[in-house]
């Protein structure tokens, strides 16, 4: 039996994919001083509740930035059915694009 394209669905594929624009195309903001992916999962086999407590009391992700610097943040939401919340203390941020609802 040949494979067909239903056989991805049996792969296991973890990483982001970013669209970038075509070449000689200007962002429609500054060009960012480095660019990061931020992928935001899930996979557990605990008490929920427990889980979340200690999300609540741990920071999972730091990123040294150098001041006066953008960074461009993929935020990116690999989880099924989750509410996720993300959050950067002291700093502003601007959401220049979301993708689906």
């Amino acid at each position: 039996m040949a494979a067909c394209s239903t056989s991805w669905l049996r792969a296991t594929l973890d990483g982001p994919i970013s669209i970038l624009l075509k070449l000689g195309v200007p962002n429609p903001f500054a060009n960012p001083y480095k660019e990061v992916p931020i992928i935001f999962g899930e996979w557990f086999n605990a008490d929920t509740e427990a889980i979340i407590n200690q999300a609540l009391e741990n920071e999972t992700f730091k990123l040294k930035v150098k001041p006066a610097k953008t960074y461009l943040l993929r935020d990116i939401n690999a989880g099924l059915d989750d509410e996720l919340f993300f959050t950067i203390t002291d700093h502003s941020l601007t959401i220049v694009d979301v993708d689906a609802v």
